[in-house]
């Protein structure tokens, strides 16, 4: 009786991992891709890309994006989830310091969690730079 109920929880057990395993499948299998056309050079992760068409799609995992252009795959990073603004429409959002944009978040139509990029050392570096440089204009002024 004892091993016959633990074979029964052993058989439960197998058809929900099995199950919960085709479900997520499913589930990533539908990762959503945005294309974008991006007028200025920008920073992804540590990467400078020029401007141009990108397609921006999530990995099948949720924990990380891709970003690609025609000539094939320029990057992927590990993002963090982000809470969704309230947007009508799927959008990117840059963060800018001078004339140097940095990749930041991206949120897709219908989705209530989008991804943030964590900030690279090159934007913490520039941030820097321009903190700085903003003290310093505000001092001799």
């Amino acid at each position: 009786m004892k091993k016959d109920m633990i074979r029964s929880i052993g058989t439960w057990t197998g058809c929900l991992i099995v199950t919960l395993t085709l479900l997520c499948s499913v589930a990533l299998a539908q990762s959503p891709a945005m294309k974008a056309s991006i007028p200025f050079d920008f920073y992804f992760g540590e990467k400078l890309v020029p401007a141009g068409n990108y397609v921006i799609t999530a990995l099948p995992s949720r924990n990380g994006i891709t970003l690609s252009n025609s000539t094939g795959t320029v990057a992927t990073l590990l993002t963090m989830p982000s809470a969704s603004p309230n947007t009508a429409k799927s959008c990117l959002i840059f963060r800018r310091y001078g004339n140097k944009h940095f990749l930041g978040e991206f949120y897709w139509n219908g989705y209530s969690i989008g991804h943030a990029l964590p900030t690279s050392k090159a934007e913490a570096e520039v941030r820097i730079a321009s903190i700085r440089e903003s003290e310093t204009l505000s001092a001799s002024r």
